[in-house]
């Protein structure tokens, strides 16, 4: 039962990845009529670039965080033994 379950959501992601590729999604924006194109395509791109960029930061921050959490744990630890 688990494998049909794995199996079906694989192939929905791939569908899903072609259909992105084929409609709008990138700089291209697909077969979208040139008109449109032109004038959504920067808005498009730099809201998509941002908001990669800020979750990029955010891990990081994150990531960071955490680390610095460690090192004082790893201090309070020692102290106490």
């Amino acid at each position: 039962m688990m494998m049909m379950m794995m199996m079906m959501m694989m192939m929905m992601l791939i569908r899903r990845r072609r259909r992105r590729r084929r409609g709008g999604g990138g700089r291209g924006g697909g077969r979208l009529r040139r008109r449109e194109r032109r004038w959504t395509r920067k808005v498009i791109t730099s809201t998509k670039r941002r908001w990669t960029t800020i979750r990029k930061r955010k891990r990081l921050l994150s990531e960071n965080d955490r680390m610095e959490d460690n090192e004082k744990m790893d201090k309070e630890y020692k102290e106490e033994h």
